[in-house]
């Protein structure tokens, strides 16, 4: 008898030696196999939180200002865009304190449509900002030249260097890279780890899971029990309060 479990306990160690370094078909995996289902439950753990890393980073990024290569100025009125020429350089308006119109600065249109102008990086004078432009209106050709009518500027929108989204997805597939990389290293190559996680799968082995109808009637057990400590401890309770309480009580009346 002793004879057959040491040659048990040869064959095991053998196999477990031949299984020691990357299988075949194993794609670079330490032990190849051996303690699947803790490495697979592992891994999804790890893969959980880097996604909910990936998520967080994606809703932190979208909230920051990028650089900016231009502008995008909503007009008002439909056609009134439209008729502005790409290349022309137009005044940005504001309102000064007599409420009267003041050129304030000037940019380049980039694009028109129909209700929008695209403007590159304008340039603005005494200190102005571009939030500060209410209107915009064709510059002069020359010194002197009748003003044209001025369009009413109803929103002023930035147009990033690059899309957000684009920065947004490269920050949270880098997120997701380093987590494909990590539940890799540590739950597939690194051998410290690995066999950490073997020796874990072994253990949940060793354990003696409760049936349905053993965890049934622990259950019952235990409900039974809760209700009969509960009535004793009320019985209890009521002889005290009737016992001692009571009479002490009347007594000092």
């Amino acid at each position: 008898m002793a004879d057959e479990k040491s040659i048990q306990v040869a064959t095991a160690a053998a196999t477990r030696e031949l299984g020691s370094g990357d299988a075949a078909g194993g794609f670079g995996i330490y032990k190849y196999g051996y303690g699947y289902w803790v490495r697979v439950c592992t891994a999804i753990a790890v893969g959980v939180l880097f996604l909910a890393g990936s998520a967080w980073a994606w809703n932190q990024v979208q909230a920051i200002s990028l650089p900016s290569k231009g502008h995008t100025l909503a007009v008002d009125a439909a056609g009134d865009a439209a008729e502005l020429p790409t290349g022309q350089t137009i005044d940005l308006l504001g309102v000064n304190a007599d409420n009267q119109q003041q050129v304030i600065g000037n940019a380049t249109i980039m694009s028109a449509a129909d209700r929008a102008v695209s403007i590159g990086k304008a340039t603005m004078l005494n200190d102005h900002v571009l939030a500060d432009a209410r209107f915009l209106r064709p510059a002069a050709a020359t010194a002197g030249a009748p003003a044209a009518p001025a369009v009413p500027i109803a929103r002023i929108t930035n147009v990033p260097v690059v899309q957000p989204v684009y920065v947004q997805a490269g920050v949270a597939g880098l997120i997701a890279l380093v987590g494909l990389w990590t539940i890799f290293r540590y739950v597939g190559s690194k051998p410290s780890s690995v066999e950490f996680l073997i020796a874990t799968d072994e253990e949940m082995r060793k354990v003696n899971w409760s049936t349905r109808k053993i965890i049934i009637d622990s259950t019952k057990v235990v409900v039974i029990a809760t209700f009969l400590i509960a009535g004793l401890i009320f019985i209890f309770d009521a002889a005290m309060q009737w016992g001692i309480a009571k009479p002490i009580i009347g007594a000092g009346r």
